[in-house]
């Protein structure tokens, strides 16, 4: 169960949120309002209607969407407070006994790896659909193990950590810090929350790997070879080169030989 400091301080979060958002919300109220008044009503029943069939259809899609995100986040709660331990709401509870875990989990939105000491980055892109900017901030959840070991929150930074995002979209990059105790083989799951964004989670995994030595080994096999067969052509050129070198005594002599034969020769038919 948290302490006394960390509840107040979650309430005083909520709180602040909460007002943040009632802010913007009674900003784009009066907002509305003006731009209605300026407008005035459509001239037609038709356009009127068909304004109302768009109004009602994004009214409904909003409502599904946010909905999932109010279970979701009940379930997050649930798993706080029950199990004492926060779990991203895409992964199962803890099994019963005589169960069968699961062998298939909801797909992960963002799945690096990487080695111990290393840190890698993930990349994800968020967009803004509306007319107006918005003010969006990240924040990651611990990394857990299936044992239960942990990366703390302070290992997961982003860049940028804040920003304004205006209509558009824009790639936010999630860098991990693997510390170099992280467990070698274990994938360690959290997320990923995107503050003054539809209160979005991003589900995050990371795989940590072993250093792949064999391959290190291998480069430093193929790079010591190269020198020995370098050395080796050298050797054949120089032995060729040299018995080269023979050949051409060889005829040289010969050449002598007979150059000889004919002096003899010549001695005799003076004789």
């Amino acid at each position: 169960m948290a302490n006394a400091e960390t509840f107040i301080d979650e309430i005083k979060g909520l709180l602040t949120r909460n007002m943040e958002a009632n802010t913007q919300l009674a900003s784009r109220v009066s907002g509305l309002l003006q731009q209605s008044a300026r407008e005035g009503l459509p001239a037609t029943p038709n356009e009127l209607f068909a304004r109302w069939l768009d109004f009602n259809l994004a009214s409904a899609t909003v409502i599904s969407t946010h909905s999932t995100e109010v279970m979701r986040g009940l379930v997050d709660a649930a798993e706080r407070s029950l199990l004492g331990r926060a779990l991203p709401s895409h992964e199962q509870g803890v099994p019963n006994a005589g169960t069968t875990p699961p062998t298939a989990a909801t797909p992960i939105d963002l799945h690096v790896e990487g080695t111990p000491g290393e840190t890698v980055r993930a990349p994800f892109l968020i967009a803004n659909e509306y007319d107006r900017p918005l003010e969006v901030s990240f924040e990651a959840s611990p990394l857990r193990d299936e044992a239960g070991r942990e990366i703390a929150v302070g290992q997961v930074t982003f860049e940028p950590g804040a920003l304004t995002l205006a209509r558009g979209q824009r790639v936010v990059q999630a860098a991990i810090a693997i510390p170099d105790k992280a467990a070698v083989g274990a994938t360690y799951r959290g997320e990923v929350r995107i503050k003054g964004y539809q209160a979005r989670t991003i589900a995050l995994a990371l795989s940590v790997v072993a250093r792949d030595s064999a391959s290190e080994a291998a480069q430093e096999s193929t790079a010591a070879s190269t020198p020995r067969a370098a050395a080796g052509a050298s050797a054949r050129a120089a032995k060729g080169s040299s018995t080269s070198g023979r050949g051409a005594k060889g005829d040289s002599s010969g050449r002598k030989s007979s150059r000889g034969k004919k002096r003899r020769s010549g001695g005799k038919a003076q004789e």
